[in-house]
């Protein structure tokens, strides 16, 4: 997905028939590390043979919390670097931190608002707890998903 720099506003006036200043459009980048995560586990015939449990379901099911401790620690890890690709994610809001507290004033809203417009995001409805635009009967079909 392709972000364009945002081009700032036009003020200044020209004569009409004059033919100003090309605009310079760049497009934001942003590196991304791909890697491979994986765990295996070893059983021997004899621990399956003799476990009062179902050793290898067992297993698998601490290695998808694992998978899920892992997901979460990379998202977290991502999420913490993101000021470097946004630096909206800069704000300090109250009660962000133990050191540092700034008040939230009417200003960051109204900023923070316009930020999620200008990403196209959609609102939130109130009544039906959800995203507008989210198909209802879709998600009470993956109710238990």
């Amino acid at each position: 997905m392709f972000m364009y720099v945002p081009l700032a506003a036009n003020v200044a006036q020209t004569t009409e028939g004059t033919v100003g200043s090309s605009l310079s459009v760049s497009v934001l980048t942003t590196t991304a590390t791909i890697g491979e995560y994986a765990d295996y586990a070893n059983f021997s015939s004899l621990s399956l043979a003799t476990a009062i449990d179902n050793t290898v379901e067992n297993v698998a099911r601490e290695m998808s919390y694992r998978l899920g401790e892992s997901l979460s620690a990379l998202v977290r890890a991502t999420a913490d670097g993101a000021s470097s690709i946004d630096a909206s994610v800069l704000t300090e809001l109250a009660a962000s931190g133990t050191t540092s507290f700034t008040a939230l004033s009417l200003s960051q809203i109204r900023n923070s608002v316009q930020s999620l417009a200008g990403r196209s995001v959609r609102p939130f409805d109130e009544g039906s707890k959800m995203f507008a635009g989210v198909n209802q009967k879709a998600m009470s079909a993956c109710a238990g998903c």
